[in-house]
């Protein structure tokens, strides 16, 4: 069964959801955080994710931070501290349905957003899951990473930085204010602290965000698995073959631990 949800962050931004629940009573619920640019369906990926999990048991509440998909919001007015908030906000629409055990899943931006969010709530999340993450801001907002100096010096410019989906063309413009707020949020150091179950899941031919950084974190977490998917690129999207090796990991990291 699945039924869109309408819910609001804390500075009353209108969001949008979709819970997907099994046939079978769980308390059990699988949180899917997309990346940047993106929806709730990742290109397609977390509907598949969504299927896959359903079938072994799972609720998935897959949703759209603000200023993505059907959610309301300005693009370059979004942070990563707006989408801990919208995030906040999605766990709080599962607990309100009864799901006790909850599980987090972040794509690409998704990633860094997840891992603060379980890291400021302790005890609340039970495992996480990273796909191809965006766990070091310093690397990828100026350095040589997904958005690199020349956004940076635009978004210092200009207020914003236009950038341009692989996927679909459109323009996203990321806010001054993410380069800004990103410089001091660490989420690779935040996942050292926790103790619950972590999985990375990365292809080495991620023109994005390099697999080895989350070879690098991974192995600073207390309790990570790794998952490298050789010739695997960023969103999974070029190979039926890859995406269906993350989702088979990630379900069987979830019913493993």
């Amino acid at each position: 069964m699945s039924g869109k949800r309408l819910f609001n962050s804390s500075d009353g931004t209108k969001l949008v959801g979709l819970l997907e629940t099994p046939d079978i009573k769980t308390s059990k619920c699988v949180i899917l955080c997309h990346g940047l640019k993106t929806s709730k369906d990742e290109y397609g990926s977390y509907i598949k994710l969504s299927n896959e999990l359903v079938k072994s048991g799972y609720a998935v509440f897959r949703f759209d931070f603000r200023a993505h998909g059907e959610s309301e919001g300005i693009d370059y007015e979004m942070t990563v501290e707006k989408e801990i908030e919208d995030l906040d906000a999605a766990y709080k629409v599962v607990i309100g349905d009864k799901f006790s055990d909850i599980s987090l899943l972040g794509g690409s931006f998704g990633g860094g957003v997840v891992s603060l969010f379980a890291s400021r709530n302790a005890g609340k999340i039970k495992r996480l899951v990273l796909w191809y993450p965006l766990i070091d801001y310093d690397a990828a907002l100026i350095g040589k990473g997904s958005f690199g100096e020349q956004h940076y010096k635009s978004a210092m410019q200009n207020g914003y930085a236009e950038i341009v989906s692989k996927t679909t063309g459109k323009i996203f413009r990321l806010g001054k204010g993410v380069f800004e707020e990103g410089l001091g949020l660490k989420p690779y150091q935040e996942l050292s602290n926790l103790d619950i179950p972590i999985l990375f899941v990365h292809g080495t031919e991620d023109n994005s965000i390099d697999y080895k950084l989350s070879d690098k974190y991974s192995k600073l977490c207390k309790n990570s698995t790794l998952e490298i998917i050789e010739g695997g690129t960023h969103g999974f999207h070029d190979s039926h073959k890859d995406l269906n090796h993350a989702i088979k990991t990630t379900v069987n990291f979830l019913n493993n631990n």
